[in-house]
C-alpha cells in the first residue's frame, strides 16, 4: 500500500472500531489498498467487513458505518459488511461478483483488525468464476437508463476497465487491478478500435486530475462506451461456456 492510503486506512479503522464494538468481526483493505496502487484524490478506500458473530443484518451494518464515517469527514471510504457464512457457501450474489470479491480477499487484501479469517474462505472453481464474469459483464450492461445516468466519473473510470478485468479473471482465475488491465489491453490486440480512446482516458484518470474534469457531452458518451465494452466482453465471456 501507498503511505497514504495505509494512514487513512488506520484511522477510518479507529473509528470503525468505536463505531461497532466489540468482538466477532474482521477488517480487511481491499481494491487499490490491497493492490498497493492507491491514488490520493481519486481511490476510494475500500474496507470490508466480515462478520463472525451476532452483529445483526449486515446490510444494516453497513448502513450505519458508512453513514457515521462519511457524517466523519471519510468521504471516499466505502465499507461492505459480509458474512463469514456467506462467504463461506455458494448462493449470494453481488452486482460486481462475490467469487471475484472473494478472490481479492484471498489473493491481495490487506488484514487491518480482528482474526484472519480467510484460511476459512474457499477459493472459487474456474467454472464458478467464468459464470459470474459473464453475468456481471451482461447484468451491468443491462442495467437501466437512470443507473448508469447517475455514475460519478470515478465510477465510470473503473467500469470502463471492469470488462478487462473481467477476462482476466475468467482466462486465469486472478484478480488484477484496473492499472494492470488496462494497460495490458492497450499495448495488446485484445480490444477493438472505437475502444481504445476510453480505455485511455480511464487509465489516464489515475494519472492526471486535469483528464477527470469530462464536460456533461463527454460523461455521456463514457457511458455509452462502458456499456458497449460491457456487451462486448459478455459476447466473449459466453464463449467461453
Amino acid at each position: 500500500m501507498t503511505p497514504s492510503g495505509l494512514d487513512r486506512a488506520r484511522e477510518a479503522t479507529a473509528r470503525i472500531r468505536e463505531i461497532i464494538g466489540g468482538s466477532g468481526w474482521s477488517l480487511y483493505g481491499m481494491g487499490s489498498l490491497g493492490y498497493g496502487n492507491y491514488v490520493p484524490g481519486w481511490s476510494d478506500l475500500d474496507l470490508d467487513v466480515v462478520v463472525d458473530g451476532d452483529l445483526g443484518p449486515v446490510d444494516a451494518l453497513a448502513e450505519r458505518v458508512n453513514d457515521a464515517l462519511h457524517g466523519d469527514g471519510y468521504g471516499a471510504v466505502d465499507v461492505k459488511c459480509f458474512r463469514l457464512q456467506d462467504l463461506r457457501e455458494p448462493g449470494l450474489e453481488l452486482l460486481y461478483g462475490i467469487a471475484n470479491r472473494r478472490v481479492m480477499l484471498l489473493d491481495s487484501a490487506v488484514h487491518l483488525f480482528g482474526p484472519d479469517i480467510r484460511a476459512l474462505v474457499p477459493r472459487p472453481s474456474p467454472g464458478e468464476l467464468r459464470e459470474e464474469c459473464r453475468r456481471v459483464a451482461g447484468g451491468l450492461a443491462g442495467m437501466p437508463d437512470d443507473w448508469w445516468a447517475t455514475r460519478p466519473i470515478d465510477d465510470l473510470a473503473a467500469i470502463l476497465a471492469l470488462p478487462l478485468r473481467l477476462l482476466h479473471t475468467a482466462a486465469t482465475g486472478a484478480v488484477v487491478d484496473k492499472t494492470t488491465a488496462l494497460e495490458a489491453a492497450l499495448s495488446s490486440d485484445q480490444v477493438e478500435p472505437r475502444h481504445w480512446p476510453w480505455l485511455s482516458w480511464a487509465l489516464a484518470c489515475r494519472y492526471s486530475p486535469a483528464v477527470r474534469k469530462l464536460p456533461a457531452a463527454a460523461a455521456d458518451d463514457a457511458r455509452v462506451a462502458g456499456r458497449d465494452l460491457l456487451r462486448w466482453a459478455a459476447a466473449r465471456l459466453d464463449a467461453l461456456k
